[in-house]
């Protein structure tokens, strides 16, 4: 089992290597996997914008923060959940 974890691990990295783009979390640099989505809910039409970041990250990011990304504003709003088996953090970017 501990192969497969050291895989899963070995992936996560790599993919924020390859697909990760620089943001800034309250001045701080960092990569991070953006995801932009549009879907429709009972309210109506809906676009969340994800950030996906190293699972490590996951004590010092918080909700509240203060997001650069592509030259505009954003502040960090919902959180993953903790109990998570996910190898990336992921958190709702939310325009300032």
């Amino acid at each position: 089992m501990a192969n497969i974890h050291d895989r899963r691990n070995k992936l996560a990295t790599l993919g924020l290597a390859r697909l990760g783009k620089d943001i800034f979390v309250v001045g701080v640099p960092y990569k991070a996997i953006i995801s932009d989505d549009d879907y429709e809910d009972e309210t109506g039409e809906r676009r969340e914008l994800l950030a996906s970041f190293d699972f490590s990250l996951a004590k010092i990011i918080k909700r509240g923060d203060s997001v650069v990304y592509e030259g505009e504003m954003f502040t960090i709003g919902k959180q993953q959940r903790e109990n998570s088996l996910d190898q990336f953090y992921t958190v709702e970017l939310k325009r300032a």
